[in-house]
């Protein structure tokens, strides 16, 4: 793979902490430390963010469904 292709105009301040969600076909990512959480459906091309109340630096993968926020000085679990 060596092209390099541009395919979503995110506007973010920091876009950090991508996840892929097999369970769902979709990529998560974060604003670091701003908060919004956003997903993106590469099958439908739709975008959804979640606005949070905490400032997110990551993501992980929940055995059980659903993610982990990852905060400075906390730990969350989220299911959108």
């Amino acid at each position: 793979m060596s092209d390099v292709q541009h395919f979503l105009k995110a506007q973010n301040q920091l876009g950090e902490g991508t996840l892929w969600e097999p369970r769902e076909k979709a990529l998560y990512w974060v604003d670091w430390g701003r908060g919004p959480i956003h997903r993106y459906d590469p099958a439908t091309g739709e975008v959804q963010t979640f606005e949070v109340d905490w400032p997110i630096v990551a993501l992980a993968r929940r055995e059980q469904g659903g993610l982990l926020t990852i905060a400075r000085t906390r730990l969350d679990f989220w299911d959108p």
